[in-house]
């Protein structure tokens, strides 16, 4: 005998135990989760952006320094030539500042290179197309961000995206384990069904009399698969223990970041202040042998080592300043900065 059924069946499942409450809080965390993860990827660009503009200046003030030494030895490889000319220097000398000059000359293009190389970049990281990047100041001209000298708050570290979004983590494992805990428990199901119900199709919609529907109430509890839901509930324990595990590495992580990230910075500062001071004393060194090179009594060769290792200590102090800056980036990406 045929038999022809149109309607619609539905079941539901009291939540007794919180089994359902706690897959949904679980699915919330995750969700949570990958949210923070978005943040964290923000808090990086940005970092990357801040860092790689403070390289691009920082190769401004080297090109800078370049062109001044550059100056520098074409005027005093006229003056050498003209003392070979009157007999007080050999051509060996005029020889070594000509090397000297070709060897800045070459290091400026290797400069303008990677000016050039970091600009590409940070335009790839602003999604542009390649284009000059506007700058009015050399790094040594810009001045520092105001810093926190005296500490930084341990509830300031909840601002971390990495983490939040371990604790949601750690949160959803949680949901997961109780979830898995209440399967162990009896489920109460109520179903219930409602339709249009015949034999013949002719009389599907012959209506009250075709109409039907059932209301049904059980009470389920695991038996035969009782094996596989203690083999879930051991996989969510150790999850969630994995979880846990993971929430304290990040905390842990993120101290030592900032903790080193601290004194890095005051380590720099220091250098970059002794820098300053050994430039200070190597530019009034260079003055005297520059005179005393005039006046022929002293020799080229400590104008040669004078003038090198000058350009060596600025570009040093150019690079103590970009490692200061970059470090104060990281200590705003390390406290969470970033991704608002």
């Amino acid at each position: 005998i045929p038999d022809y059924y149109i309607g619609g069946i539905a079941s539901w499942e009291i939540d007794l135990w919180g089994k359902l409450r706690n897959h949904k809080k679980a699915a919330v965390m995750r969700f949570l989760a990958s949210e923070k993860g978005a943040h964290l990827v923000k808090t990086n660009l940005v970092a990357e952006v801040a860092g790689t503009y403070y390289q691009l200046i920082a190769l401004d003030s080297k090109l800078k320094f370049i062109n001044e030494n550059i100056k520098l030895q074409e005027k005093e490889l006229r003056i050498v030539k003209i003392q070979k000319e009157s007999g007080n220097v050999t051509d060996l000398a005029v020889k070594q500042f000509e090397s000297q000059l070709l060897g800045s000359r070459s290091e400026k293009v290797d400069i303008m290179q990677r000016i050039i190389e970091t600009e590409n970049k940070l335009n790839f990281l602003l999604g542009r197309y390649p284009c000059p990047i506007k700058r009015n100041k050399h790094i040594l001209e810009k001045p520092l961000p105001g810093l926190i000298n005296t500490g930084i708050p341990s509830d300031m570290m909840l601002y971390r995206p990495d983490i939040k979004q371990a604790e949601m983590d750690l949160l959803a494992a949680q949901a997961d384990l109780k979830a898995a805990r209440a399967a162990f428990l009896p489920s109460i199901v109520i179903s219930a069904s409602a339709g249009l119900n015949s034999f013949d199709q002719g009389l599907l919609f012959n209506t009250p009399a075709s109409v039907a529907y059932n209301l049904v109430g059980g009470i389920t509890t695991p038996l035969l698969n009782r094996s596989a839901i203690r083999a879930g509930y051991r996989n969510a324990r150790a999850y969630q223990l994995q979880m846990y595990l993971n929430y304290q590495k990040t905390i842990l992580n993120s101290f030592h970041e900032v903790h080193a990230l601290m004194h890095n910075i005051n380590s720099l500062a220091n250098l970059y202040s002794l820098k300053q001071q050994e430039i200070v004393v190597l530019t009034n060194a260079i003055d005297a042998w520059e005179e005393l090179f005039i006046s022929g009594r002293a020799s080229y060769l400590e104008v040669l080592i004078s003038q090198k290792r000058m350009l060596q200590l600025k570009q040093e102090l150019v690079n103590a300043r970009m490692n200061q800056f970059t470090s104060i980036v990281q200590l705003y990406k390390a406290m969470g900065g970033g991704w608002q």
